[in-house]
């Protein structure tokens, strides 16, 4: 393990006792619904990112840990969206439909599963350099456009 790993590993603690804090708190309204649906991917981000970062620096670098890869960036997709919604039960305003948030999910899950992200990794023992590709950075941009979109409306 290496001292990357350390800080999704304090998160992933972190998360834990604020998850069962959330479960045994019922009934659950609209707010702590949408919170429980963006803890989720943010502890399951969270851990596979230090399992992630575990095996990464391992030497023997395989196909195993490129798909690891893929699905650390597909949750961390998936918690933005989520983080979106999450917002948005704070807001006024009027929300964009489920559907339509979660197609850039459904969108950036096919191009991992086609092979367009990640582009290539190269790992050596001292670091890992993914090459995301240009679909990463435009999906990336849309979700933090989304969640930015929802912090202007909460100020």
């Amino acid at each position: 393990m290496n001292s990357h790993a350390l800080i999704p590993l304090a998160a992933t603690i972190l998360f834990i006792p604020l998850f069962f804090i959330l479960i045994l708190n019922r009934p659950w309204q609209r707010p702590q619904r949408l919170f429980f649906l963006y803890l989720t991917p943010a502890l399951l981000w969270s851990l596979s990112d230090f399992v992630a970062r575990s095996v990464l620096s391992l030497p023997d670098f395989s196909e195993i840990d490129l798909v690891l890869l893929k699905i650390v960036i597909c949750i961390a997709i998936w918690m933005g969206i989520q983080l979106h919604y999450f917002l948005r039960s704070f807001s006024s305003a009027e929300a964009i439909k489920p559907p339509l948030a979660y197609i850039l999910l459904i969108g950036f899950v096919a191009l991992v599963a086609l092979g367009y992200i990640p582009r290539g990794v190269e790992a050596t023992p001292d670091i890992v350099h993914v090459r995301y590709g240009i679909w990463f950075n435009l999906i990336t941009f849309l979700v933090i456009a989304l969640v930015s979109r929802d912090l202007y409306l909460l100020a």
